[in-house]
């Protein structure tokens, strides 16, 4: 990474404090990530079910496109399909192909049935 001397504009290597800082960083959110996942009473098979229903799903897959690459300023510039999450997007993240509302796993619409049966047993 280079960023610019602020009078001269000239490039300056990024300082190895900086490089540390940013991999601190990058190990805490993957703790983060980790103890968040390791707590889910789910199975790998049902998580890649999900995954996969997340991309069939066309307002979780386009939420999951503008999670990733970042959500238009306003709400009118957003696709039909993902305005009903305009206004929690800051709330939303992906992890590992999930599609996520703060620590909880949002499920595609063709689940939702199954997984409300599985929770009330």
């Amino acid at each position: 990474m280079v960023t610019s001397d602020t009078l001269s504009r000239c490039p300056t290597s990024t300082s190895s404090r900086t490089l540390e800082v940013e991999q601190n960083l990058q190990n805490d959110i993957q703790f983060h990530v980790d103890v968040i996942t390791s707590t889910w009473p789910i199975t790998d098979e049902k998580l890649k079910e999900i995954k996969a229903k997340t991309q069939e799903d066309p307002i979780l897959k386009t939420a999951f496109e503008y999670t990733t690459s970042g959500w238009p300023m306003y709400e009118e510039y957003v696709k039909l399909a993902a305005r009903e999450l305009y206004g929690v997007r800051n709330e939303l993240s992906v992890v590992d192909g999930l599609l996520l509302r703060g620590d909880c796993i949002i499920i595609p619409y063709k689940m939702r049935k199954e997984i409300l049966n599985r929770i009330h047993d």
